[in-house]
């Protein structure tokens, strides 16, 4: 079989063209485009080099497609591998099997047939096997198994040279073993090396297995009666007498007549088979049985504890089955209890669940029975008091907002109340329906009752994160953290809300008839999605407080007022800045100011806003658009009649008196406003100037001018080129990514949509 890379064009006028005229084409999908051709339908691959019939297996380094009745390759460049004189092609390879953009071909190969023989060429079109073998088979990125005359051999997967002759049985890969080579004579199985060249076992074996262990793989080899244990390049390690053996770890573990045991690496009998079942060591332990009942082994094989448990799991602090685990919760008829991971009790095997648990760094055990429950630390030590009935529903408490790490919520029935595992004692006893966490500082316990009028008033009352109680139990009380060591309360007065503001002794600071807190009323613009998303903020922010009763009224931590001198607006602070208005003939102009009152942005902008999945604020002045950073930094001036984020969050669409452009985040002008169409595609832009369209990069270097009239990409999982474009009354592709070069062959008309 020649090597043969070369273009197959038909006969279609290329004198006149310097190429193929077609009635029609149509965009590529994956590797081929339709096209019309003399009346008829034909497939170009994306080279633009090869024409076919029928493809039939594409999207790979080779494609396979049908010409004239017979089977051809091409490769990715458009070279043609194999004429198109087979009866049959089809692929071998092995990949990393990673991502599509990611994966790694160790080879890749096409597999040709001719008259019932086979052959392979590879994706350059170099020759691996003539087709005159009886069956053909890869077996690494080194060599392929070839059949003749009934027998085996090896061929280089580089340049078709005979390896090994063919005197074998049988050869294949042996996998486990780095691409090692099973090689079988008569009925007996040896290995030689991943290149065919080293015999590491000569073929003496029923079976070769390998024991993938931790420390290193072994083989197991059967020979008669016998197994013996080999290392990776032959070498006897030890000879035993086993029905099974099995890889664990840096361990093997072994059955016989039914019994599980293990052994070392070198073969040692580290636990001599006398288990049923057996489950993953994890931290030197392993829960084993002996008919109906579980026990615990150490890797010395000495008992942690003895078979006479039901059930037993190996868990972590969280009371998790784990790698790492530092209990052991067992069962006996329904009943739990607790050890240490050496054995030791904790709990005793007198309750219906039992479970670990940590909060923060802080450990502890919840133990129920009998519809009661108990806390205990994790030496067993009792915590709090067995006897306290569980919900009767059945579920664990939960609160509103987040604690400090080492408070957890218990229950009492159906009442919560707030345990500190560190101090070992009640916050809030559980007294309460709902309990709310405010910025882990302040806690709102809610109780409600039934009305006359059939709906419940709710009853709460406010404490501080150690349980110092600031107000009595108050019904509809709205009282919220407005920072760790501040608080405000709202309360109705002769039809009119006084808010009044308290630091965390309860000391009242500050109170405004007028002011109407909203807990959830803060201004959020120079907060990032990142932080003001899904998270409540303290409103309290750079010493400083809004007071919604005027538009420019603050106070401090102490309480006293402060207004912004020739301000008329000021919203809320964040990290150290806050929108600041100022009106001018009853026009609002914006900007932004630090704590200190200092100008940040001057106050010149009629609006801004912010601009989605962006830190950058979008600003208006005089109607026009520019964009500026949450520190007040002008990155683009308002110049614009329009500003829209791409797909690329660095990059930015302006427009102005009816042209385009691309700016980036820094404000660097990326396409100048030459454009009255720009569209982002992954990695380049299409552009349209004067009614042509071209390819841009994202840095804005030129692909392919706009020339065209009208384009059309690929699906842009097969990639979007070579695409289909109209210049003047016909149309051709080009791949503006590579050569930015027409494809020699021209359509009257397009196909498809």
């Amino acid at each position: 079989m020649p090597l043969c890379i070369h273009p197959v064009w038909p006969q279609s006028n290329p004198a006149t063209t310097g190429g193929l005229i077609a009635e029609a084409l149509a965009p590529f999908e994956s590797d081929f485009a339709e096209i019309r051709l003399d009346g008829k339908r034909q497939y170009l691959h994306r080279s633009g080099r090869v024409t076919v019939d029928k493809p039939e297996q594409y999207g790979a380094p080779i494609c396979i497609a049908v010409k004239n009745g017979a089977y051809g390759a091409i490769n990715r460049k458009g070279d043609v591998i194999a004429d198109f004189d087979y009866d049959r092609i089809y692929y071998e390879y092995e990949d990393t099997e990673k991502t599509e953009t990611q994966r790694e071909y160790l080879y890749f190969l096409a597999v040709v047939q001719r008259a019932g023989k086979y052959g392979a060429v590879d994706t350059l079109g170099h020759v691996v096997a003539q087709p005159i073998y009886e069956e053909l088979q890869p077996i690494n990125g080194l060599v392929i198994a070839a059949q003749k005359s009934g027998k085996w051999g090896l061929l280089s997967l580089k340049d078709g040279r005979m390896v090994l002759p063919f005197e074998y049985d049988g050869l294949k890969e042996h996998y486990g073993l780095n691409g090692c080579i099973e090689v079988t004579v008569g009925k007996a199985i040896g290995l030689r090396s991943a290149d065919g060249q080293r015999e590491l076992i000569p073929p003496a074996y029923q079976s070769l297995r390998v024991l993938p262990l931790s420390t290193g793989a072994i083989i197991t080899a059967k020979q008669d009666t016998r197994t013996r244990l080999l290392g990776t390049l032959g070498q006897i390690i030890t000879e035993v007498d086993y029905d099974d053996l099995q890889a664990e770890g840096e361990r093997i573990r072994v059955e016989k007549d039914g019994k599980r045991g293990w052994l070392t690496a070198q073969g040692t009998v580290m636990i001599p088979p006398a288990y049923d079942e057996s489950s993953e060591w994890r931290a030197g332990r392993c829960v084993v049985s002996q008919g109906n009942m579980k026990g615990v082994i150490n890797a010395d094989g000495k008992i942690v504890l003895p078979c006479q448990y039901g059930e037993i799991r190996l868990v972590d602090p969280n009371g998790s089955v784990s790698a790492d685990p530092v209990f052991i919760r067992t069962e006996n008829a329904g009943k739990w209890g607790l050890f240490d991971i050496n054995g030791q009790p904790i709990l005793p095997m007198d309750y219906d669940d039992i479970r670990p648990a940590q909060a923060g760094t802080v450990g502890y055990i919840w133990a129920a029975t009998d519809g009661k429950y108990g806390i205990f630390d994790s030496n067993g030590k009792e915590l709090l008091p067995f006897g306290y009935p569980l919900p009767t529903d059945g579920y664990r408490p939960s609160v509103q907002g987040i604690s400090p790490a080492s408070i957890v919520a218990l229950p009492d029935g159906d009442r919560i109340g707030l345990y500190d595992l560190e101090q070992r004692q009640w916050i809030l006893p559980p007294e309460y329906e709902q309990i709310e966490w405010q910025l882990g500082a302040f806690i709102k316990a809610t109780n409600r009752k039934g009305a006359n009028e059939g709906y419940e008033v709710p009853i709460s009352a406010y404490f501080t994160s150690d349980g110092t109680e600031l107000i009595a139990p108050t019904e509809y009380l709205f009282a919220d953290a407005v920072d760790t060591d501040r608080y405000v309360v709202k309360t109705l007065v002769q039809g009119y809300w006084k808010t009044e503001l308290f630091d965390r002794s309860g000391k009242p600071l500050y109170t405004n008839k007028d002011w109407e807190f909203d807990a959830f009323r803060f201004n959020k613009l120079l907060v990032p999605d990142s932080v003001s998303i899904g998270q409540r903020r303290g409103h309290f922010q750079n010493g400083w407080l809004k007071i919604s009763a005027e538009d420019n009224l603050f106070v401090d931590r102490s309480g006293r007022e402060h207004r912004f001198d020739s301000l008329d607006y000021v919203g809320d602070f964040y990290n150290g800045r806050a929108i600041a208005t100022k009106q001018v003939n009853q026009v609002d102009h914006i900007g932004m100011i630090d704590s200190a009152g200092n100008i940040l942005l001057p106050l010149v902008y009629t609006d801004i806003d912010k601009l989605y999945d962006s830190d950058l604020l979008l600003v208006s002045k005089a109607g026009k658009a520019g964009l500026v950073d949450s520190n007040g930094k002008v990155i683009v001036e308002a110049q614009y009649d329009r500003i829209d984020r791409t797909a690329r969050k660095d990059l930015f669409e302006v427009q102005r008196d009816g042209k385009k452009g691309i700016v980036d985040d820094k404000g660097r002008t990326i396409l100048p406003l030459e454009y009255e169409e720009i569209q982002f595609h992954d990695t380049f832009f299409v552009v349209t100037a004067q009614g042509k369209k071209g390819f841009l990069t994202p840095d804005g270097q030129v692909l392919a001018p706009p020339q065209y009239e009208e384009v059309r990409l690929n699906n842009s999982y097969s990639g979007y080129f070579p695409a289909l474009v109209q210049r003047g009354d016909h149309w051709t592709y080009i791949d503006p990514t590579d050569t930015g070069q027409s494809f020699h062959i021209i359509g009257k008309t397009k196909l498809g949509y």
